[in-house]
């Protein structure tokens, strides 16, 4: 029993090889006289020959492409057949030649439903917003947009390996909100709905260790996403002592650093008084080496006629009140500089 055309099994135009028994009788029935023809089975694409001409007949359900071509000139020669010639019927034909009499299924008559995108497999990585990641795999059309993956991919998100549909799923890597000054306040509601949900807004039990790898989570989850922004948080580095400063551990590497979100009050004494604020993004990664790489000068200062000359360091691409801010910073440790407050006046 031939299988029915339907919109379920219709496929892709550019993809399919073949057709079904049904089409090709639709397509002999629809074109030639029941006496000129003699259907032929066991075929893909060869449907039946001409008796007068002895000129194959061939039907895909799809694009007569040029892989088409091929295995009909194929099917016809293991036929038999005039090779030099044929008839050919599909949805859509891109390929053609002396040797091709093609029309398409609209021009016969024969009516099919749309065909049906062939799909493909992809794969994104999904946030859970203040929770954690999954790789979700999705069957999206051939000639699907990334816009139109990421809206199934997040569709499919509540059904992975998180339990709550409802819960609040982004693309990682996503582009976010187009201002940037507007992604801090997005993460801090991003950051409070994640203790609201561990139960802070309420008044229940709270489980200590599932709270504190939940806020973890979400802790490393709005660093990320604040990267690059007006809210990215700053660690302090130290050329002269090679490291990152820890509040309880001292200095150290990158990845044991305090974040400091607000600028703290007074910055911790280092060999050669160099301690500075950096954004966190230019102290990670590969990039580290040569964002901190920091240029040597050599300056001085003429003081009732002494000359006072010292050595000292800025930032790469420093501007030019940095440099002049790094040589009176070395010209402190090299001199005694001390205040006297001798009155006020309004200012000019």
């Amino acid at each position: 029993m031939a299988e029915p055309i339907t919109k379920t099994n219709a496929v892709n135009a550019g993809k399919r090889l073949d057709s079904s028994d049904e089409l090709k009788a639709r397509v002999l029935n629809a074109v030639y006289e029941s006496d000129r023809i003699a259907p032929l089975s066991g075929y893909k694409l060869l449907a039946g020959r001409h008796l007068t001409t002895n000129v194959g007949i061939v039907v895909i359900d799809g694009d007569f492409n040029r892989d088409a071509f091929k295995l009909a000139v194929d099917e016809i020669k293991a036929a038999g057949l005039k090779a030099s010639r044929m008839y050919a019927y599909g949805r859509t034909g891109s390929y053609s030649g002396q040797a091709i009499s093609f029309s398409k299924f609209s021009e016969i008559g024969v009516e099919l439903p749309d065909a049906v995108p062939a799909l493909r497999e992809v794969t994104r990585t999904v946030c859970r917003v203040g929770y954690g990641f999954a790789d979700v795999t999705v069957s999206v059309p051939n000639d699907a947009a990334e816009p139109d993956i990421e809206t199934a991919v997040l569709d499919a998100a509540g059904n992975h390996s998180y339990s709550e549909k409802e819960a609040h799923y982004e693309m990682e890597g996503g582009s976010g909100p187009e201002l940037k000054d507007e992604v801090p306040a997005v993460v801090l509601a991003q950051l409070l709905d994640t203790l609201s949900g561990l139960g802070f807004s309420a008044d229940q039990e709270i489980s200590g260790a599932d709270a504190v790898d939940a806020i973890a989570q979400a802790y490393a989850v709005a660093v990320e996403r604040l990267k690059g922004t007006s809210g990215e948080p700053c660690v302090i580095f130290s050329q002269s002592e090679d490291g990152f400063w820890n509040k309880d551990l001292g200095w150290g590497d990158a990845a044991s650093a305090t974040h400091y979100f607000i600028t703290p009050s007074q910055l911790p004494l280092s060999q050669d008084a160099d301690a500075k604020l950096v954004p966190l993004s230019t102290a990670e990664g590969p990039q580290a080496s040569v964002a901190l790489e920091e240029d040597i000068y050599s300056g001085f200062v003429r003081v009732e006629g002494k000359r006072i000359q010292l050595d000292f360091s800025a930032p790469t691409g420093a501007s030019q009140l940095e440099v002049d801010a790094a040589f009176f910073g070395a010209l402190t440790m090299a001199t005694d500089v001390d205040y006297l407050k001798i009155g006020t006046r309004p200012r000019t």
